[in-house]
């Protein structure tokens, strides 16, 4: 896949996500690095759980390009080792992140947690949790968080808008979103789609230019948005926030 998208003539921001720890995974690791190591390639991003220590990685990476988007799962890693890791990142000269998801047993934790990263100077972000017609530990979310949880949420968010199509649910079918228009969603199998759904053609089809990048805003296609990221996506968060230069997709 990466072979065929070094011969696309544009700058590439792109952010690299495998189903499970990029760092834990020999075959995931050698992928990294090399789409690392592409020239077009301006911005590298990676999403990790940050548990692997990563002296045993920064080496084989380009700190001038490399971000880290770095979730926290208590479960596979202390807090303290977690910002220890962080740390060691951004003394390499990376920039990092972190985004907790709001599953509910972490609800009442969150606002202690974003206290402790943002004394270290480290960003935080909190990301929705949508089960969307599935259910966890017999509960629908967000429409069963608690009024206090609700509560706890709606200051943690960093807009309102998120809080909006996070937890109160707001529809997205028929909205303006340039997903698909500056950015698209390359897979393992070498399909193209606009956003986590939406599929448009091949990365053949992309690098040969039957499939290209349009100019105006798409409809969104799905009543709720199930995006794991911020929904930069939407026009009307690109009238009120500024793009990230260092984080694809983020703001």
């Amino acid at each position: 896949v990466w072979d065929k998208l070094t011969r696309v003539e544009d700058a590439i921001m792109e952010r690299i996500n495998f189903n499970g720890e990029i760092f834990a995974d020999e075959w995931a690791k050698r992928c990294a690095f090399y789409i690392n190591k592409i020239p077009n390639v301006k911005i590298c991003e990676f999403i990790t759980n940050n548990s692997v220590d990563p002296k045993t990685y920064l080496h084989e990476l380009d700190p001038a390009k490399t971000t880290f988007n770095c979730s926290f799962h208590p479960e596979f890693i202390s807090i303290e080792r977690f910002i220890e890791n962080l740390l060691t990142l951004r003394s390499a000269g990376c920039d990092v992140f972190v985004n907790v998801c709001a599953i509910p047993q972490l609800v009442n934790n969150i606002p202690d947690m974003k206290e402790t990263f943002e004394k270290h100077g480290i960003p935080f972000k909190l990301q929705g949790f949508l089960t969307l017609g599935r259910s966890y530990m017999g509960k629908k979310y967000p429409e069963q968080y608690t009024f206090g949880e609700r509560r706890i949420l709606k200051k943690m968010f960093y807009s309102e808008e998120e809080y909006n199509y996070f937890v109160k649910l707001r529809r997205t079918i028929g909205l303006d979103c340039y997903a698909g228009v500056d950015m698209v969603n390359v897979f393992l199998d070498g399909s193209v789609s606009r956003c986590f759904s939406g599929g448009i053609g091949s990365v053949e089809d992309l690098v040969s230019g039957k499939v290209r990048l349009r100019e105006e805003p798409y409809p969104c296609h799905e009543k709720n948005c199930p995006c794991y990221t911020h929904f930069i996506g939407l026009k009307e968060f690109r009238k009120k926030y500024v793009l990230s230069l260092r984080f694809v997709d983020n703001y």
